[in-house]
């Protein structure tokens, strides 16, 4: 027979005795855990972000669409007052996913948010995450994190195929990225977390570093791209890393086998694109496969460059 361990439930505060500068900076550093639990790729930028005369404890984005995020965090279980700080937040950031975290909400709580995912504009999504320490015998402690409300993506795809301002060229996107994402999801499932594809020309992947992202772009001239995209919020930091970057300018034209467009600032923000480019229409669907396959090549290659280099550390 053989001898199994027993699962014990830690107390949060055995890990972080104080949330705003132990556990919200560890969950800065390690957004990948939530990510995972939310099939989403979570790119966090800044703790405590001022909103008005309060501090919202997490803002950042989803790096698959570029959506602002919010996360709210309570070591114990849920209240009225953070779920009104929750709102108020969500108010002065004008976000489209907003998360609440917390050790173990209350009925009250889940019902509140359920009618807020039911009853606020399709592109606003609301999550309760619970998270819980757990650990066997002696074992390091296991954070765990659990969604407990969630929108029904069944439900508001029903509504969105309903919408007629979704352009028919935005289903198209979506159907791409998805078969694209089907495709990682099997063969370096290690790339994303997210499963939804977005309703847009353009699409994202974490490298693990925030403000840097590989990325795919049907372009307005009828080219499809693939690369790195630099989009820090500090713009020094993003011309650094283009700097970084160029130094190495032949070893990434061998990594994309193509030319090379090193591209910004841009003229609406301070980042910048290295990509490659390729002839592309994404009505025509008997192209897909290649397509997709051309993607996953180049980023091979590109990844395995960034991982040589040791590109892109804090």
């Amino acid at each position: 027979m053989k001898d199994f361990g027993y699962l014990e439930r830690v107390p949060l505060r055995k890990a972080w005795a104080d949330e705003s500068r132990e556990f919200t900076p560890w969950l800065l550093a390690n957004a990948d855990r939530l990510s995972a639990a939310l099939d989403m790729d979570l790119d966090l930028h800044q703790a405590e972000h001022p909103v008005g005369n309060f501090s919202l404890d997490l803002i950042g984005e989803d790096a698959t669409t570029g959506s602002r995020v919010i996360i709210e965090n309570q070591l114990e279980r849920s209240d009225h007052r953070h779920l009104g700080q929750l709102l108020t937040y969500a108010g002065g950031t004008q976000p489209a996913i907003i998360i609440w975290l917390a050790d173990s909400f209350r009925e009250e709580h889940v019902a509140a948010l359920e009618w807020l995912n039911s009853n606020t504009r399709d592109d606003v999504s609301f999550f309760a995450v619970q998270i819980e320490l757990f650990r066997i015998g002696d074992s390091q402690l296991a954070p765990h994190f659990t969604a407990v409300v969630r929108p029904n993506e069944w439900e508001r795809a029903v509504k969105e195929r309903s919408v007629k301002e979704v352009a028919p060229k935005k289903l198209l996107y979506r159907e791409f990225w998805q078969e694209l994402r089907d495709q990682i999801s099997v063969s370096h499932p290690d790339w994303v977390n997210a499963r939804k594809a977005p309703l847009q020309n353009w699409i994202a992947f974490p490298t693990g570093l925030r403000g840097v992202h590989y990325s795919a772009e049907f372009t307005n001239d009828g080219h499809l791209v693939t690369g790195i995209s630099m989009n820090s919020r500090d713009a020094l930091i993003n011309l650094e890393r283009y700097n970084l970057l160029q130094s190495h300018s032949e070893a990434l034209a061998t990594a994309f086998n193509l030319p090379v467009d090193w591209i910004g600032p841009h003229s609406t923000w301070s980042g910048f694109n290295i990509q490659t480019p390729r002839q592309a229409n994404i009505e025509n669907r008997n192209t897909w496969p290649d397509l997709v396959n051309w993607i996953i090549s180049i980023q091979v290659n590109l990844r395995s460059l960034v991982k040589e280099h040791q590109f892109f550390t804090e």
